[in-house]
């Protein structure tokens, strides 16, 4: 401990930082130059990132408020009017209370998130919004305050950050506070007076705030700021500065001395700072411990025993952390020491965190004291005491008895809720809730659920829709149903999901809809829908399956769709045989041939052309021309194959001018490779059955075509063999584009070769990389000496241009 000792008065003796404005400007110009835009998109794509820690997002919404140019601005508005992404709207609220100022296009956003359902964004919304400096703010903020119709958690945040705001209306909004009838809002705002005014020994006392403000209220602006900034400023703001940056300075020399002391003595240096005496020591030593145990590294019986007996500590931060990292160490005792503390705990925060803890235990003998707190009068308890439950519930199987009077706690807290609210119900308890009645999985609680689906909140509406896919009630359906268009898309996913798991085939099409672009405008939601509605099509019969098919069928772009749900329909079908499988597979070929999969298209065909055959169908010849024509689209030599085994003379003509006009093609399209291959078979295999006009034919086409490529080929490698020498990548490129020509390079590389040696001005260095090609090439050309004379290499070159020509 002398160690730390020494490390705390090094740092006790650290000057002050103290954090100057930064001046907040703006420019007009109408267009970005491409670096500007380049770090918006970066900024931007930070911001965005789920990946992306709370600190490079705040500093990535720094950069952007600090940059001139209005497109930066547009960036920050449209992520704070962002409701989806909490976590960057955070990000650029703290960044705004850090500067101390932010543009007035921001107020309207920044208003909306304080004020939101969301209760992560509150705080950062109100220190934001504190900084502007402007009546109207000030006047929105003290409205939003006084509004008895805000929900109570909104009103305390605001009341909060109002202590940063020197304001005469500000102080009398506050004394009026004094008298709300919510004894919370009472205590926020004799909280802020004191702050605001240095005032300690007032308390609650409206009586004497009242006093007071009627002694100084009608002071000129100028007197009273200089008596409140004479006790505020001194005493409040520079102090609690001044403490923020010595707490970070304890937590910072401290966690570097632990992470330099050996291994085997870290346990004992947090015991030490466990039982230090200076409450931000031991809650540096609660976090390194929750550091340790989430590592997964040994903790001692010691240690244990030490962190449950923190459940006492006089400091309430402490006893929240210490009940959070408890949540890790699950086992009997601990857990009878959470549910010992519960029953004496005071304070609210502790009282969730401990909460937490239970529900991560997910130990049943914790259920009887959960469900009390569920009951309990301080929602954002009761919402922790719900989470719990549904932890519990989740991994352990109630009895029955402990599910019936489960499922009368949560419906009659959440009746509570809503009578007591008027409708103005704090969303966090009520998702908690719900999550809790679907996890208890009992039919009692599916009426609430379903009422729950049309309440205004998109959370309150996911939160019924997932409890309701627990229950696993097909019954419920119908209820859902219409949430699968609905506004939010959290809520669309979810219905979707829910219906594939409860509905099966009779929800496909309500499903499939929402694969339809035309309908569906997210294409996350779309992609979605089809894995669910594959995922009910896998167990589906061919009825469906074919039903489903032409419903897709009116759509435009669904071939690929249509192509999976025939490949099921084949696998169904293939016990039965017969002209239903023949039939499907035909249509799975012609979808596969629309899809430009020749070659796929040709296994389904043939095997719809075998089925047709042996039952002697009168489809039999047109799948074979069907069959044939896919094999030629994929230029498979195969095809002459086929028409060989056929006897029938029409048909072999039919096929023979199908496979003629596509060597043509290819030919014109330069496809020279492919169209050698199938001419070169086609006289190879199909002689036989050919007419001396016939083979004369494809034998001239055969000529054309391998002259033609011996052009293409020239003027190609006459091209490659110029890069050869490039000092650039182009070198290499050329060198792999030559090696990929195989023994069509060579002649013409021959030919380059003799260029290189008898031009009037030789060129060495061309002749080398062409010889270390043709090495690779033709290894059998091992006889050129590049040092032999001119005469005698051109005499050796034009040996092999000759045997070329043999």
């Amino acid at each position: 401990m002398g160690k730390m000792k020494i490390y705390l008065t090094l740092f006790l003796v650290f000057p002050i930082l103290v954090a100057s404005n930064i001046a907040c400007m703006r420019n007009n110009s109408n267009s970005l130059n491409p670096e500007s835009e380049i770090e918006i998109k970066t900024l931007s794509g930070q911001l965005a990132d789920p990946d992306r820690s709370a600190k490079t997002k705040t500093e990535a919404a720094e950069l952007l408020l600090s940059k001139i140019y209005p497109e930066a601005e547009e960036a920050l508005e449209a992520f704070l009017r962002d409701s989806s992404n909490p976590s960057a709207q955070a990000a650029i609220a703290e960044a705004i209370a850090r500067r101390g100022c932010g543009n007035e296009s921001l107020v309207k956003p920044l208003f909306a998130m304080l004020t939101g359902d969301e209760p992560s964004v509150r705080i950062p919304a109100a220190k934001a919004l504190v900084t502007y400096r402007n009546s109207m703010v000030s006047e929105q903020l003290i409205d939003t305050a006084e509004d008895r119709r805000k929900n109570v958690a909104v009103r305390l945040v605001t009341i909060s950050a109002l202590q940063r705001v020197l304001d005469k209306d500000v102080l009398d909004a506050l004394v009026g506070l004094l008298e709300d009838h919510d004894p919370s809002v009472r205590s926020a705002s004799a909280q802020t007076l004191a702050k605001l005014t240095s005032i300690k020994t007032f308390g609650t006392d409206a009586e004497l705030w009242q006093q007071w403000w009627e002694e100084n209220k009608d002071k000129k602006k100028s007197e009273w700021l200089a008596d409140l900034t004479e006790s505020l400023v001194r005493t409040n703001q520079d102090l609690e500065s001044k403490n923020l940056i010595l707490h970070k300075r304890i937590e910072e020399t401290i966690s570097e001395l632990y992470a330099v002391t050996p291994a085997a003595e870290q346990e004992e240096l947090l015991l030490k700072l466990l039982t230090d005496p200076m409450a931000e020591v031991r809650l540096v030593g609660a976090s390194l411990t929750d550091s340790r145990i989430t590592a997964n590294e040994s903790i001692s019986e010691n240690l244990r025993y030490q962190i449950r007996s923190m459940l006492s500590d006089k400091d309430d931060r402490l006893r929240k952390a210490v009940a959070l990292l408890m949540a890790h160490l699950v086992d009997e005792d601990t857990v009878s020491v959470i549910l010992a503390r519960l029953e004496i705990e005071k304070v609210p925060d502790v009282k969730q965190a401990l909460l937490t803890a239970l529900g991560q235990s997910r130990a049943p003998k914790a259920l009887p004291a959960v469900l009390v707190e569920i009951d309990s009068n301080n929602e954002q308890i009761a919402a922790a005491a719900a989470a719990a439950l549904t932890r519990i519930a989740s991994e352990n199987p109630l009895e029955e008895t402990q599910t019936a009077e489960a499922v009368e706690v949560l419906i009659g807290r959440y009746k509570k809720v809503h009578k007591k609210l008027n409708g103005l119900q704090t969303q966090k308890l009520r998702e908690e809730l719900l999550a809790a009645m679907g996890a208890l999985g009992h039919e009692a609680v599916a009426d609430v659920l379903k009422i729950a689906l049309r309440d205004p909140a998109a959370t309150i509406r996911l939160a019924a829709v997932k409890g309701l896919a627990k229950l696993g009630l097909p019954s419920s359906t119908a209820a859902i149903k219409p949430l699968a268009g609905d506004v939010d898309r959290g809520v669309r996913q979810a219905a979707i999901t829910a219906l594939g798991f409860l509905g099966g085939k009779e929800s496909l099409p309500t499903i499939i809809a929402r694969s339809d672009p035309s309908v569906e405008k997210d294409a996350i939601v779309r992609e979605q829908a089809w894995e669910v509605a594959m995922s009910v099509l896998e167990k589906a019969d061919a009825e469906t399956l074919r039903e489903v098919s032409k419903l897709l069928a009116k759509r435009d772009n669904t071939v690929e769709k249509r192509i999976e749900i025939f490949n099921m329909l084949v696998e169904v079908l293939k016990t039965k045989g017969g002209t239903d499988l023949a039939n499907a597979q035909l249509e799975l070929g012609n979808l596969l041939m629309e899809a430009s999969r020749p070659s796929e298209a040709s296994v389904h065909l043939q095997k719809a052309y075998a089925l047709l055959a042996a039952e002697k169908s009168s489809k039999a010849d047109s799948v074979w021309d069907q069959w044939t024509d896919s094999l030629i689209e994929a230029n498979d030599p195969q095809v002459c194959k086929v028409m060989m085994e056929n006897s029938d003379d029409r048909a072999f003509a039919g096929a023979l001018n199908r496979l003629y006009r596509k060597m043509i093609s290819l030919r014109n399209a330069q496809k020279f490779q492919a169209s050698i291959l199938l001419c070169s078979e086609s006289i190879k295999t199909l002689s036989p059955r050919l007419t001396v006009g016939q083979r004369t034919k494809l034998e001239n086409l055969l000529s054309d075509i391998e002259q033609a490529q011996l052009v293409d080929d020239m003027e190609t490698v006459t091209k490659l063999a110029s890069q050869l020498t490039a000092a650039d990548e182009s070198a290499s490129k050329a060198t792999e584009e030559l090696k990929s020509m195989g023994v069509r390079a060579v002649r013409p590389l021959v030919v380059q070769l003799r260029k290189a040696v008898t031009s009037e001005m030789p060129d060495p260095q061309m002749e080398k990389a062409i010889l270390a090609v043709l090495r690779q090439l033709a290894p059998n050309l091992n006889d050129y000496d590049p040092q032999a004379p001119v005469a005698e290499r051109i005499k050796l070159v034009d040996s092999w241009l000759s045997g070329f020509e043999k």
